[in-house]
């Protein structure tokens, strides 16, 4: 199970803004979801490859690259750390007036906004908050935030600022949330019960990405690295060299098993896998 124990605080190495972060003491992985690529949907941990945005300066940075300042208890954090308000899209939020039917509708909205990505949800909007307001939520720790979605090409374009290691990480979000299209045309066609493997058609974008992120990992030692590097040859279609890597990894797991056998297929797509817990008994 995921088990917390309070909070570290963390300082942006850019600006050196304190940040508070929960401490995690234990984790596990379980998703709905899995996929080849790494995505995961609503998992119990995503430490989103540790690219952070600093809220003074809203630069970037590595968590591992963060210096550690001290830790506080959960109590604590009730005083020192800011609660955050709760985002409500504009087509969620009740009107004066709202009718029977209207409400229904709300209801529609509201969960066709549930199914979508916590990461993906835009920031909350501007409130005019008044002076004292502000003057006590700058008296607290802000919380560690996650680069988004829409931050990553924006990364990339500047990527000479960062480090070989933060464009690393963001290639891997980048690859991870360029395949959403194909993701969301597989799960409809899956629906309509045809096999939705042949529409995945990667763009130059796409493949650009993923072979730049070949190069960044090529040096790269590990089980679990040479699985990633082994899933990037698939979806670029090289089944013979992802299947020469798979043959060699040291401790097989599901995940390198089924990313094999797709390779052994000559499925490119990104696929499912399907961990005991998930399948339907």
């Amino acid at each position: 199970m995921t088990r917390f124990d309070g909070y570290r605080l963390l300082a942006c190495p850019l600006c050196h803004t304190i940040h508070a972060t929960v401490n995690i003491v234990s984790f596990n992985f379980m998703a709905p979801e899995h996929w080849s690529d790494s995505y995961s949907v609503y998992s119990l941990f995503d430490n989103r490859q540790g690219l952070r945005q600093c809220v003074t300066c809203h630069d970037f940075f590595l968590q591992s690259d963060a210096p550690y300042l001290g830790h506080i208890t959960s109590e604590q954090a009730s005083r020192l750390v800011e609660t955050p308000p709760a985002y409500i899209p504009p087509s969620l939020r009740h009107k004066s007036g709202d009718t029977p039917d209207t409400r229904q509708s709300w209801i529609k909205r509201f969960k066709e906004w549930w199914s979508g990505k916590p990461h993906s949800q835009p920031p909350p909007e501007d409130t005019k908050d008044t002076q004292a307001v502000d003057e006590a939520r700058s008296k607290k720790y802000p919380r560690l935030k996650s680069a988004n979605d829409e931050d990553l090409a924006g990364i990339l374009e500047h990527q000479e600022k960062y480090s070989v290691s933060l464009i690393q990480a963001t290639r891997i979000l980048y690859w991870v949330y360029l395949n959403d299209t194909y993701r969301r045309t597989a799960k409809a066609l899956t629906e309509k019960g045809q096999i939705p493997y042949s529409a995945f058609n990667p763009t130059e974008t796409q493949i650009d990405n993923m072979r730049t992120l070949l190069a960044l990992l090529e040096f790269a030692d590990g089980g679990s690295r040479a699985i990633t590097i082994a899933e990037l040859h698939r979806e670029l279609g090289q089944f013979d060299r992802a299947i020469d890597i798979l043959q060699k990894v040291a401790e097989p797991c599901l995940k390198s098993e089924t990313i094999l056998e797709a390779a052994r297929q000559g499925i490119s797509a990104p696929i499912p896998i399907l961990y005991s817990y998930q399948k339907k008994k």
